[in-house]
């Protein structure tokens, strides 16, 4: 694995975090999806005031690697936190600002280095990359802003307690630091082998069915099955699709890319499901020159959430996507059991 979750926030609303992340800490309404605050106008995730947090729980890893859009509001930091590395809630490295507005790392609140040069200026979007190794003397802390170092440590004690490694990502904080700060196009990328060195600016494009594919054989209610899933934020009440016949796939026909040429880094699917009282799995597909290739099966819970499957390369290449060929491509789901 080097790639492992992506969130352009797009495609669920405020009251949906838990729906794609793990856990959330609430403070009235200051961690929000903001719908249309986002660097291309679509969505972002807008804290009005950190005292607020948003965890992914993943395996642990001891080298995490983040990138994503980020502006900050007027105001004065005074140590505000963007995004902390944790294992199992023991809080290893973190990302601050500090009172001129520049970033720096700490562990555990242990300043590391020394502050980065660049004062961010109020409500302008900067793209920032962020890779933390977490060791008792080997530990890394590295920090770009629009691809260009800030910080570069090397050689660092990064290592709070517990384990040389971790297992959450959270971002925002559970503090009374006044400062707004916004984030878009969020990838997370694990060191192993892969997509694992930071990215330059991307920006992560949510796309939506458009017609069916080579396959419609889930029911769909009220509609047809590819309208039923063309809402980027789906709703728990419906439309829906649904199948009881293990093998039965949907397909469909998505937007083309907005960029005329080039390739695409990657695909995530998130496909919102639950099961209907049965024991069920599900796995995500590609068709692509007439094959279907399949993801990893996921059971399903009794609750809707998001099941992704994330697709660095063309399965029928090996490849990156090129444009034409995700243009050219259906992709979907398949019941497994």
């Amino acid at each position: 694995m080097a790639l492992r979750f992506m969130d352009g926030f797009d495609h669920y609303q405020s009251a949906d975090f838990l729906t794609k992340w793990t856990s959330l800490t609430q403070n009235g309404v200051e961690l929000a999806i903001s719908a249309t605050g986002g660097r291309y106008g679509g969505g972002c995730l807008s804290m009005a005031n950190p005292r607020s947090g948003v965890t992914l729980s993943l395996d642990s890893q001891a080298t995490w690697l983040l990138n994503f859009a980020m502006k900050v509001g007027a105001g004065t930091p005074s140590a505000t936190t963007i995004l902390g590395l944790l294992d199992t809630g023991t809080l290893h490295m973190d990302l601050r600002i500090n009172a001129a507005r520049q970033l720096y790392v700490t562990r555990n609140a242990t300043t590391l280095g020394a502050a980065g040069s660049t004062a961010l200026t109020a409500d302008v979007w900067y793209w920032i990359g962020v890779k933390f190794t977490i060791d008792d003397s080997a530990g890394v802390a590295q920090v770009q802003i629009n691809g260009v170092d800030e910080i570069n440590l090397t050689a660092q004690d990064t290592r709070n307690a517990a384990a040389s490694s971790a297992n959450q990502i959270r971002l925002g904080q559970v503090s009374n630091i006044a400062l707004a700060f916004s984030l878009d196009d969020f990838v997370l990328m694990d060191g192993q082998a892969g997509m694992n060195a930071l990215l330059a600016n991307r920006r992560i494009w949510t796309t939506d069915p458009v017609a069916a594919g080579n396959s419609a054989q889930w029911t769909g209610t009220p509609g047809a099955n590819w309208a039923n899933v063309h809402a980027s934020v789906p709703s728990a009440v419906g439309p829906v699709n649904y199948a009881s016949v293990a093998g039965y796939k949907d397909t469909f026909v998505f937007e083309d890319a907005p960029a005329a040429s080039g390739n695409v880094e990657a695909i995530q699917h998130v496909v919102y499901a639950k099961h209907d009282g049965a024991a069920r799995s599900i796995r995500t597909l590609e068709r692509v020159s007439g094959t279907d290739y399949t993801g990893a099966t996921q059971a399903l819970a009794s609750s809707y959430k998001y099941y992704r499957q994330i697709r660095e390369v063309n399965p029928a290449t090996s490849s990156k996507f090129t444009v034409a060929e995700f243009n050219g491509a259906e992709f979907g789901y398949e019941l497994v059991s």
